[in-house]
């Protein structure tokens, strides 16, 4: 029977000692666990607080949650990029879409903020996104696009359906010129005329911990509403990974917080008995060693060294090997990679025969690739409404007008590709009898593979060919014989 309340945040409660007190008794579980997450991350001293068995010197802490992360951080959303879909619109509305989020992408270094937002959620569960804008900024530069600390985004759903959002709060904590701790927050509202509303208002942080029964201070920017053809609040959540009912993601770290203590606490224990075993332990049926002024002093040993007035002084015997901790870390973290979905392959330890064997390497890289696809899917759908939200803003403060265009997100391949497996299957189904591919579409497909042609590539091998036959056709005798007996020269032309 299970006990208690199961959250997303209930297997990392063991390592949160301390809740913020600023946010809402329901959000304290979720602000603290992003810390803890990002704790394990960075791999922090104090977040396991291991035991340490029998000696005084430091313990180890191996960072395997960073493994786990980096590993999905280098397949997950991969070299993010646009495409203007090619059946909407015509081709100066499609150019024209195009160049204007090119600009726009390149002024807000979007790729890295998605890459640096990207790495965070795995960390943490969720990132958020935030569009902009300021009509006073130069045409051309209006339009901003930030990032959010989760931990200062607080979504508040309809009373009657439960997936709806109606009102977004972003909040900043900040200390007043009254040494008081305050709370700036920022709310869009969606309105019953369908118009989103903004508002910033301060409040004691005490005040912003009560929710909705919360006291506002000051109102710092009266409510006004975004241009009409602005229709969704331009605040964008993307969770890890979606799970039924739950309003925020979970780190990819979830689950696997106990075998990542097990981990450092085996390989601390391991160093432990190295150290005792080099370092030895000793007994003896006398006292301590006597300083020159008659009281008891530390054991100093080393090499070198001699005891002295020291009665059945002898070495206690270590243990013969560390093999049985080796194999029992080694158990462990093969656990945490199966249950994470993190082949070796993916983390880099490559077998030359799987990497170039592309069924074994499907195999081999299968689970994480489901992972990544599975992610990229939830980041695609919040992405495809902000890129087509973001039409309506370059319109409004832009003057950029792409009603008939879409353009939505894409992402990098996730594997490098092996450009000699690629050629000679194009070249064998080229060279089958019949053949299977034709030279166009061979190199077509190598193409994609970022293999480079020229546009006139057939042309140049046609060229190349007649030049080679030309350079190479053998001499005709009875051309010869016939040019001397008439006197004409060899190479007279008619």
């Amino acid at each position: 029977m299970a006990q208690g309340l199961f959250t997303p945040y209930s297997t990392v409660s063991g390592f949160t000692s301390i809740f913020p007190s600023w946010v809402p008794d329901l959000e304290k579980e979720r602000i603290a666990a992003y810390q803890v997450y990002e704790e394990i991350y960075w791999n922090h001293p104090e977040t396991f607080k291991l035991v340490v068995r029998g000696t005084e010197n430091r313990p180890i802490y191996i960072p395997s949650g960073r493994v786990i992360v980096e590993t999905m951080n280098r397949f997950y959303g991969k070299g993010i990029g646009l495409t203007v879909d090619p059946a909407l619109g015509t081709a100066p509305e499609q150019e024209a879409a195009r160049a204007a989020f090119l600009a726009l992408f390149a002024r807000e270094k979007w790729r890295t903020k998605f890459a640096t937002s990207k790495r965070y959620s795995l960390i943490r569960g969720d990132m958020v996104f935030h569009v902009v804008a300021d009509p006073a900024k130069p045409q051309g530069a209006r339009i901003s696009l930030h990032t959010v600390d989760p931990a200062s985004y607080f979504p508040v759903y309809s009373d009657t359906n439960l997936n709806r959002i109606v009102k977004v709060h972003l909040v900043d904590q900040y200390t007043d010129l009254q040494n008081r701790s305050m709370i700036s927050r920022q709310t869009y509202e969606r309105l019953d005329s369908g118009l989103i509303q903004s508002s910033t208002t301060t409040m004691l942080q005490e005040e912003f911990a009560k929710g909705p029964e919360g006291k506002v201070d000051a109102i710092s920017v009266p409510p006004f509403t975004l241009p009409p053809s602005i229709t969704a609040i331009p605040v964008y959540h993307v969770k890890n990974f979606e799970e039924p009912g739950n309003p925020y993601g979970s780190s990819e770290m979830r689950g696997l917080e106990v075998l990542m203590a097990a981990i450092n606490q085996s390989v601390s224990d391991e160093d432990i008995a190295l150290a005792l075993e080099g370092l030895g332990m000793y007994t003896t049926e006398g006292g301590g060693p006597i300083d020159d002024e008659g009281n008891e002093a530390d054991w100093i040993l080393g090499p070198g060294r001699v005891i002295e007035n020291a009665r059945d002084f002898k070495r206690v015997p270590g243990i013969g090997s560390v093999q049985p901790y080796t194999d029992h870390v080694g158990m462990i973290y093969d656990f945490m990679k199966q249950a994470s979905g993190t082949p070796d392959i993916a983390i880099g330890r490559v077998d030359v025969q799987v990497a170039e064997s592309g069924v074994a390497l499907d195999l081999s890289m299968g689970p994480i690739m489901a992972k990544a696809d599975e992610k990229e899917e939830i980041a695609g759908d919040v992405l495809n409404q902000m890129y087509y939200d973001l039409k309506a803003w370059l319109g409004a403060f832009e003057g950029i007008q792409l009603p008939n265009v879409l353009v939505y997100p894409t992402f990098g391949q996730r594997l490098p590709v092996n450009r000699k497996q690629e050629v000679d299957l194009a070249v064998s189904m080229v060279m089958s009898d019949p053949p299977i591919m034709s030279s166009a579409t061979a190199r077509e497909r190598l193409a994609e593979k970022g293999i480079q042609f020229s546009a006139d590539e057939f042309t140049r091998i046609v060229q190349e060919k007649q030049a080679l036959a030309a350079a190479t056709a053998p001499a005709d005798p009875q051309g010869e014989r016939m040019d001397q007996e008439s006197g004409a020269p060899a190479d007279a032309s008619v």
